[in-house]
């Protein structure tokens, strides 16, 4: 089913793989994914322009919910059929405030435990990700922002 995502997340992870998620229009988060090895990097790029990065509007090929716990919002895509449609700029603040959470917690909305690191039990609660507002921005880094032709 073709569904277009704000894009949110894109997280670099290990041998040049990402994680990828974002919002539909109805509010629900996706993170659009395949078989392994998973997603590469390069795949974020289409004729040496990136088509997805945080903010970027992409339509998918969503084929089906792969749920696995902890991460729920994993849903299965066509790679074949990634297209971008649009770099949002003036939306950026409406749709953090639409997606944010007040706090990791209630992100979660189970017991978050800490012994070796933090963590929620296995295959509990109703996502694996989300996003709260810093209370403080101490450094960012910028590296990963693509440059768009206008």
């Amino acid at each position: 089913m073709k569904t277009s995502l704000v894009i949110t997340d894109v997280t670099r992870m290990q041998e040049g793989r990402v994680c990828i998620a974002g919002y539909d229009k109805k509010g629900k988060c996706v993170r659009p994914v395949l078989p392994p090895p998973g997603i590469h990097e390069r795949t974020l790029y289409s004729q040496g322009r990136a088509i997805v990065f945080p903010f970027a509007v992409v339509e998918y090929d969503l084929l089906q919910p792969v749920p696995q716990p902890p991460h729920t919002e994993d849903c299965r895509y066509d790679p074949a059929c990634v297209r971008f449609v649009e770099q949002l700029d003036e939306q950026r603040k409406q749709v953090l405030a639409q997606t944010f959470f007040l706090s990791v917690k209630a992100i979660f909305e189970v017991p978050i435990y800490s012994d070796v690191g933090h963590y929620v039990m296995d295959g509990k609660g109703p996502r694996s990700l989300g996003t709260i507002q810093p209370q403080q921005i101490i450094k960012t880094f910028a590296d990963f922002a693509p440059k768009m032709d206008r």
